[in-house]
């Protein structure tokens, strides 16, 4: 499965294993592979990538957490200009691209329950 992929299945759970397909109208049409008899349910949905949790605003974050759990009563955290928030996103983005680090999963988008065509 990749990204842009149209997935079947037979419940809205199972998604890790679907069947994925070019196109929405290939995935409707192969649905009889899923072992259901026409008129019977499926579900499809669109595979996308879902958004990284690496980012700029969660790494600030995780440190004003550690301000605020470590550092002295009143203690005011990290100061990090937006400037220096641009930066690490732009230097986390590109250490993720050029290690491919990403989700191994992808997010269902656009769920719909159909039924099996005849």
């Amino acid at each position: 499965m990749k990204a842009g992929d149209w997935c079947i299945t037979k419940d809205d759970e199972n998604w890790m294993d679907a069947p994925a397909f070019a196109t929405r109208e290939e995935a409707i049409a192969r649905a009889g592979e899923l072992g259901l008899s026409p008129g019977e349910p499926f579900w499809l949905a669109v595979a996308t990538t879902p958004a990284s949790y690496l980012g700029a605003d969660n790494v600030v974050d995780m440190l004003d957490q550690h301000a605020m759990d470590e550092g002295p009563e009143g203690g005011d955290g990290y100061v990090v200009s937006d400037q220096a928030r641009r930066e690490l996103e732009v230097l986390l983005d590109y250490w993720a691209h050029k290690h491919e680090v990403r989700p191994m999963w992808f997010d269902m988008d656009g769920t719909e329950r159909l039924t099996v065509p005849a």
